[in-house]
């Protein structure tokens, strides 16, 4: 109780004292309450405080209903689309169209969401240009040579800007082409970002002898264009490349959807609509890659937690962040990327993201004539690469590596894929779990235990193949990459967890990721039985009682979200979090200034952190 008391004060003090910016406890989001008024997120209430007209997502509670919403005329109001799969329409309403129809309790409105622009996660450059980097530091090629993989027979959904045909992926592996900006039926990619994603997860390295190969050069790629010319998109149009992922996925053997793209948390993950869609399609043994976001990082140099984007936050997907290798293949040097999202998520304060992966100065397919080479052809690499920074540069890596894991044991739900590449993942010095997840991914070590497990074993029992726990550790350059056997599950870091070993129930796609924690038994090591809210650490307190509240406080103290193997945490709702000055939660508790703060950077302002297009993560 004196360490609790302690913990408080300076949290206290903190708050007083501190320069943090503290957006996340202070949300807009209402409830449907006795009213039966919808609920609505933070945009929709400070857009109709503010008298603004916004684009929206309508979800409603029947075909009826929604048949009715389609038809009103009353106010400004223009479909876009129809979200069948959610009872959802999206508009273009004006503000007093939209507070009719929240005020029509004969609409049968379940809730409005904001219909918000996103962008891919993509950064400035620096100049002069540093030597670009391929991907192999992840132990992609180390694992396609060992175990004999490269992701043939698994097809990779690229949710982006299109896909143009190259010599490292030519259109005889694009198996299908869906625009849903231009409606054209050709291949193309008029930005350049998503060609450059796709040649990470399946370039074939043609063009360099190898050299700058994709993590699964083997896999087959499907190319849903969402953002156009400028980088730019809309929610809806990306909620509407999910629902044809739902409907085709078995024709095209989609089992890996890759999402570089985002926009900012505006309620939280159960009723927002893209994040929602996205954890339909885990459940259907879909893994679902998306990038953490690009703002940990402001312009004051502070570090930013609390900065993960949506559908990053969604349980189920695989968050992202981004790995800096400093130029070489020895992963000791590896830290991660200053502007590399963290978390907690706001709203349901999750830990995030999941993993890291290379995300820095990455070598990968330019989209010859596209927006991106032509206003910055010194990134070009020869006639047939392109260098770019982003979490979209590092999740693709994830996705190349769910590939290759998944063409070694097809049987593999999406819950085990995930599971397998956090433990595998190698931690990284010097960083607490808010910045790295589980830690950098070793796709060798990962491609090794999807090998090694049966997953057709009966559940509850041991599905791995060897009567032996496998070694936990891979040589890699040289070097040992031990595995962290860490899983972070929610609000929740399991460390040094035998779960993994068994056919447990959290690895069943019917079980939502982070969920039903009091049913689970984890089967920590002999030695792993620390609850991490008992250690009295003089950086950190968990678990203090206070009430339903998070307090976001400073302390001249270094924050700590350590891992040890002995070790099992749980963040609940009410802890005090001790942190250093130079920490900044979220951005404002405006939820437009934010969104102008993602939307409003270019790369006129290059400084190797503004983001390169306008918004994103």
């Amino acid at each position: 109780m004196l360490t609790s008391r302690l913990y408080l004060t300076r949290a206290l003090r903190g708050l007083v004292l501190g320069t943090a910016v503290l957006a996340l406890t202070s949300p807009a989001y209402a409830q449907k309450g006795k009213s039966n008024r919808p609920r609505t997120d933070q945009a929709i209430e400070e857009a109709l405080r503010d008298g603004r007209d916004v684009p929206v997502i309508v979800r409603y509670t029947d075909a009826a209903a929604g048949e009715r919403i389609k038809k009103q005329k009353g106010g400004k109001r223009l479909l876009h689309r129809h979200h069948k799969s959610m009872r959802a329409v999206s508009m273009k309403v004006s503000h007093r169209a939209l507070r009719e129809l929240l005020e029509d309790e004969a609409a049968d409105v379940v809730s409005v969401s904001y219909d918000a622009p996103v962008r891919g996660n993509l950064l400035g450059l620096l100049t002069p240009p540093p030597t670009a980097v391929s991907v192999e530091g992840s132990g992609s090629k180390v694992a396609r040579s060992r175990y004999g993989v490269n992701g043939a027979g698994v097809t990779v959904a690229v949710i982006d800007s299109g896909v143009k045909p190259h010599t490292d992926l030519p259109a005889t592996r694009i198996k299908a082409f869906v625009d849903f900006v231009n409606g054209r039926t050709t291949a193309y990619d008029d930005y350049g970002h998503g060609t450059h994603v796709a040649g990470i997860v399946a370039g074939s390295g043609a063009a360099s002898n190898g050299q700058y190969a994709g993590v699964a050069p083997g896999a087959s790629i499907v190319a849903l264009k969402v953002l156009d010319a400028n980088g730019a998109g809309k929610t809806s149009d990306v909620m509407a490349s999910l629902e044809w992922v739902l409907a085709n996925h078995v024709q095209y053997g989609i089992r890996v959807v890759n999402l570089s793209l985002g926009h900012p948390i505006y309620e939280p993950a159960a009723t927002d609509p893209l994040v929602q869609l996205v954890d339909q399609l885990t459940q259907r043994r879909i893994v679902v890659v998306v990038s953490a976001g690009n703002m940990g990082r402001n312009a004051l140099g502070q570090t930013v937690y609390g900065s993960i984007t949506s559908p990053a936050n969604a349980q189920g997907a695989i968050a992202v962040g981004a790995a800096d290798t400093k130029n070489s293949l020895q992963r000791s040097d590896d830290a991660v990327a200053s502007f590399s999202s963290r978390g907690p998520t706001k709203y349901d304060y999750f830990v995030k993201p999941d993993v890291l992966a290379p995300g820095y100065q990455i070598a990968s397919l330019v989209a010859t004539g596209s927006t991106l080479a032509t206003k910055y052809p010194n990134y070009q690499i020869g006639s047939s690469y392109f260098r770019l920074n982003g979490t979209s540069q590092a999740a693709p890596v994830a996705a190349g590596a769910a590939a290759l894991a998944l063409q070694a044991n097809p049987a593999l739900t999406a819950n085990t894929v995930k599971g397998i590449l956090q433990f595998t993942s190698q931690r990284l010095r010097n960083l607490d779990v808010m910045t790295q997840g589980a830690g950098e991914i070793n796709v060798a070590g990962a491609v090794r235990f999807a090998k090694m497990v049966y997953a057709t074993q009966a559940p509850g029992k041991r599905w791995m193949r060897s009567a032996r726990k496998p070694i936990a550790a891979d040589l890699l350059f040289g070097e040992t990459a031990y595995w962290g056997r860490a899983i972070v599950w929610g609000k929740d870091v399991k460390a040094g967890t035998n779960a993994l070993y068994v056919n447990a129930q959290m690895w069943n796609d019917n079980i939502v990721w982070g969920h039903l924690f009091d049913n689970i038994v984890w089967g920590m090591f002999a030695e792993d039985n620390i609850v991490w809210g008992m250690l009295y650490d003089d950086n950190i307190v968990w678990g203090m009682l206070l009430e339903d509240n998070i307090v976001w406080g400073m302390t001249d103290d270094n924050i700590v979200w350590g891992f040890d193997d002995s070790v099992s945490g749980y963040l609940f709702d009410n802890i005090v979090w001790g942190m250093d000055d130079n920490i900044v939660w979220g951005a404002s508790d405006s939820v437009m200034a934010f969104s102008e703060l993602l939307i409003g950077m270019s790369t006129e302002d290059v400084d190797g952190l503004s983001i390169l297009n306008e918004g994103g993560k």
